[in-house]
């Protein structure tokens, strides 16, 4: 371990000795830089610099653009988001703002949990590995069948989140199916 930082120090003092006796230190380029950015003027950049479908080796002829060569870009009409007045809501005789929200709160209440749980488990199988003591197996077995009811509940949340959606906002969901288009599909094929 000794030898390993010995070798990591020796480098890295060589790295700056050999930066430091360099014949052109760093300190003595920022003459050379400033008088080149004063040589610039914006014909000189413009030269340096082209458009992509400009630049040739030197001797060659400029080569000709057409436009039939150019691709043409298919923009994408956006789709404007719905103007939905408070009336055309349905009314079910409870705040579906609520309803919502309170679904969602639990669906990632329950989602949280049952992504922490695993790694939790897996921290408690090491220690419990580690030390050889059977109790921490026991407790990780315990947490997993929690863990696997928590799977359930929190599917069954995912699902009435997304019938109160399309339920409560049917004009919001429409409107986000058609911005999402086939990812929809998939997102709803992984559940």
């Amino acid at each position: 371990m000794q030898q390993k930082l010995t070798v990591k120090w020796v480098g890295i003092f060589a790295l700056f000795a050999i930066v430091g006796l360099s014949s052109n230190p760093p300190m003595n380029l920022l003459p050379q830089v400033a008088a080149a950015e004063l040589a610039m003027d914006s014909e000189s950049i413009v030269e340096r610099i082209q458009p992509i479908g400009r630049v040739r080796l030197a001797g060659e002829p400029e080569p000709e653009i057409s436009v039939s060569n150019l691709p043409q870009s298919e923009e994408k009409a956006l789709i404007p988001a719905p103007q939905v007045k408070r009336s055309e809501y349905p009314n079910m005789g409870f705040s579906s703002r609520s309803f919502v929200w309170i679904i969602a709160q639990l669906h990632l209440f329950f989602a949280a949990f049952v992504l922490a749980v695993p790694l939790f488990v897996l921290v408690i199988e090491l220690i419990g590995h580690k030390t050889g003591d059977q109790r921490y197996d026991d407790m990780a077995h315990e947490f997993m069948k929690i863990s696997m009811t928590a799977y359930s509940i929190t599917a069954l949340f995912g699902g009435t989140l997304a019938f109160a959606l399309f339920l409560l906002y049917p004009q919001l969901m429409a409107y986000l199916m058609r911005v999402f288009n086939a990812q929809t599909l998939v997102y709803a094929a992984l559940f």
